[in-house]
């Protein structure tokens, strides 16, 4: 076990672990492997960059969905670097809470972690930490140095930076959307998954992960069926005819013995992909999926 402040110079990396990206992207499994195999300081940085600009700052609807009013300070988007070399449009808070807690964090590595690894992962700590000092309000460079944070493990620090980020932007659903998802897998807190998962659903209806969070919550930890099922069905009604959605929802029916209810999913999931002139394969796995049925 190596264990280490996180200074300059200092880095992590996963070898085939899971990254939790802003939620948005939820846990992509083998991407750091990827990382790790190019030895590239700059892919590194451009790789990761690329990933928090996707996940976390693709936003549904209007712009001006996404402006909100806390204590008559505004909270709103703006295009700023998020990582070296990478702009792109973050959540930006007036809103600055006046508790301070420090930004340095003692991080153990698992003896797998190169030292190579663990330069890469603090370099990119640094670049977020500069980031903070120089725009404090960049509500969303707190919630990519609780990723980096809970990359290596450090739950309690991840935990700090997103619910530090829930207090700059309230009605933020990224946040409750990243903390939800780290009681759910990794902490094992059915409660306050829920909690925090509910209003990242609440406070933006498209967020189809969050809302399969739940679905696992509910099914697998919480063994609550009713509630299983009205993850996707409601899930569903806020975004109607979202294939993923009306898949999962036909392979759970087909799992728990629903067989009618999932072949009627499945035929609807099968118009979907048709009619959205899906990859060939997609119809294709429907059509198997739908002949297995009993």
């Amino acid at each position: 076990m190596l264990t280490t402040p996180l200074k300059p110079r200092a880095a992590l990396g996963l070898r085939g672990g899971r990254i939790e990206v802003n939620g948005t992207l939820g846990y992509c499994r083998g991407v750091m492997e990827k990382i790790l195999r190019e030895h590239s300081k700059h892919f590194i940085l451009a790789t990761v960059g690329v990933l928090i600009a996707v996940a976390i700052f693709f936003i549904p609807g209007d712009e001006d969905e996404h402006k909100v009013i806390i204590d008559e300070t505004v909270t709103a988007t703006s295009s700023v670097e998020i990582m070296p070399g990478v702009d792109a449009d973050i959540t930006q808070s007036e809103n600055i809470p006046k508790r301070k807690w420090s930004l340095e964090r003692t991080l153990s590595y698992p003896d797998i972690y190169t030292l190579e690894a663990i330069q890469i992962h603090a370099d990119q700590v640094d670049a977020v930490k500069k980031i903070i000092e120089e725009n404090p309000g960049n509500v969303d460079a707190y919630i990519n140095l609780g990723v980096l944070w809970k990359m290596a493990d450090d739950y309690d620090g991840a935990i700090l930076a997103w619910e530090y980020a829930k207090e700059m932007s309230p009605t933020y659903y990224s946040p409750y959307q990243n903390l939800g998802n780290l009681y759910l897998y990794d902490l094992k807190d059915n409660a306050l998954s829920e909690t925090n998962l509910r209003e990242a659903v609440r406070l933006n209806p498209q967020l189809i992960d969050a809302w399969k969070s739940l679905h696992d919550l509910y099914r697998y930890e919480m063994a609550r069926p009713i509630q299983a099922e009205e993850a996707l069905t409601d899930a569903l009604q806020a975004n109607p005819n979202h294939l993923d959605l009306v898949l999962s929802l036909a392979r759970y029916y087909k799992e728990i013995g629903e067989i009618e209810k999932s072949r009627s999913a499945y035929i609807d999931a099968l118009a979907i992909a048709e009619r959205e002139a899906a990859q060939e394969d997609v119809p294709t796995l429907i059509r198997e999926e739908l002949e297995s049925l009993e």
